[in-house]
């Protein structure tokens, strides 16, 4: 028996190489997106107990001065001060997000139920985000305008009439918008080099480079940096330094932490993906924070 075919096959089959047209980066990656430091300006106060509060209604009572003591004389009367407090109540809603994902839609990286859980979820704290920001346009205490150039002077005017405010203590933190950590870093490069060498100031504008969720340490105060700091003076931004805490200036009651949830729809063969929350954001001292309007 030969061992070679003697004679040339009559039928040739070609089959392209298998493979996919396209490579899946296996980095699930969002879209670019401000980091949520809303909450680090508010103090949450967990009403989450049911057996807590019977309505969706918050009151803090804050107590007013009374007069001097003044001299009086043996076997008379002292006199009389009246107490009295002022009450600030913060009334809670539901905020909620949802989106709907069919059965047959899968992905081979992410889950895509998983990744609406999580977008769901962060709506709903993008929202408590940007609602604890805007707050800084309601606070008494105010200076500035949309002419006014963030630098280092204007940095230590704001705190000089933060600290006369008389404020409880506590730990405070610095809400700036982009255009006034640009205007502050160049002061810092130019004037605290020239004043203090190139060093100083140079070390100085870096603790302001990195835009973090977790805060800059800077001047004593926590600096937050976002691009979702309120209008201020129609054509400036708002930003603010306060207390936060327990004796925070800004509080946000919750009654209802974030909850994802999830619902079936036979009747449109997929499940709606969704997180709600029961909270609301106020101002409760003003005392205790500051805003100042800068330019953009």
């Amino acid at each position: 028996m030969a061992l070679i075919q003697a004679t040339t096959p009559t039928t040739v089959t070609t089959v392209n190489d298998l493979f996919y047209s396209q490579y899946i980066n296996r980095v699930v990656r969002d879209v670019a997106r401000e980091p949520l430091v809303g909450q680090e300006f508010v103090n949450v106060v967990d009403l989450t107990d049911e057996n807590a509060v019977n309505s969706y209604t918050y009151s803090v009572d804050i107590w007013a001065d009374v007069d001097d003591a003044t001299a009086v004389v043996d076997n008379d009367a002292a006199a009389e001060s009246a107490l009295s407090t002022d009450q600030v109540s913060i009334v809670g809603a539901r905020y909620a997000r949802r989106t709907f994902v069919l059965y047959n839609t899968s992905r081979g990286i992410a889950s895509t139920v998983t990744k609406a859980a999580e977008l769901m979820t962060r709506a709903c704290r993008k929202r408590n985000h940007t609602a604890s920001l805007a707050l800084a346009t309601s606070l008494t205490n105010t200076q500035g305008a949309a002419t006014t150039v963030h630098d280092l002077a204007n940095h230590d005017l704001v705190m000089h009439n933060f600290k006369v405010q008389d404020h409880d203590e506590g730990p405070i933190v610095m809400g700036l918008h982009d255009d006034a950590v640009r205007d502050l870093r160049a002061d810092l490069i130019s004037n605290a080099a020239a004043l203090y060498g190139a060093t100083w100031g140079d070390r100085a504008a870096d603790a302001l480079q990195t835009k973090s969720g977790g805060g800059i340490a800077w001047d004593g105060i926590t600096v937050y940096q976002s691009s979702d700091m309120p209008v201020g003076d129609t054509t400036g931004w708002t930003n603010m330094v306060a207390v936060v805490g327990e004796l925070a200036a800004m509080e946000m009651p919750v009654w209802q932490d974030l909850l994802p949830f999830m619902q079936h729809d036979e009747s449109r063969f997929g499940v709606w993906i969704g997180c709600s929350i029961i909270c609301e954001q106020g101002i409760v001292k003003n005392a205790n924070a500051r805003r100042f309007i800068t330019r953009t």
